[in-house]
């Protein structure tokens, strides 16, 4: 916002009159800010309550995203596939998000529940952090068989930060 400062004359009558506050829009994640606006100096009047208490309401959040990811599958043991999940900003504030980890039911070739490990979890991002990882184990065996996909949805946000879910669905695919 721009400091200023000026003069407000009421005609006869008037009891109120409006204070034009420019507020500067940024694109950063930050807590709500307070600011204060004070009468002083009156001239045949007295003021009532000041100073007035104003509040910027942050509405940039960031947009949070998982991305594809393709993990040779190998032979024997097991391997661990990381699927980036990204911020399109930092943030000032700890943002949390729910996923899951799945059957790709839509896929020609799901991965089957023995060729990976699913389930849900949450990731914390802390202030100032911009990508985290979640790693999924992936079971590694022999077979000739074709590429095999599951996914990872990035299911909810929960509060206070406002952050929005960009693309909230990976393919993981196993060659």
């Amino acid at each position: 916002m721009t400091v200023d400062s000026g003069t407000l004359a009421f005609s006869p009558g008037q009891s109120s009159k409006p204070i034009a506050i420019t507020i500067l829009g940024d694109t950063i994640d930050e807590i709500d800010e307070t600011f204060a606006v004070r009468l002083q100096n009156p001239v045949d009047a007295t003021i009532g309550d000041n100073p007035g208490i104003g509040t910027i309401d942050d509405d940039d959040g960031p947009t949070i995203s998982v991305a594809d990811l393709t993990v040779t599958e190998g032979t024997g043991g097991s391997k661990t596939a990381n699927v980036v999940v990204s911020l399109s900003a930092s943030s000032v504030q700890t943002v949390v998000v729910n996923y899951s980890v799945e059957v790709d039911g839509g896929a020609t070739y799901p991965a089957s529940v023995s060729d990976f490990g699913p389930g849900t979890g949450q990731l914390t991002f802390t202030p100032g952090q911009t990508s985290q990882q979640i790693p999924v184990s992936i079971v590694t065996d022999s077979d000739d068989e074709q590429n095999e996909t599951f996914l990872v949805r990035l299911l909810s946000s929960p509060a206070p930060v406002d952050a929005t879910l960009g693309d909230a669905s990976a393919v993981v695919t196993i060659t």
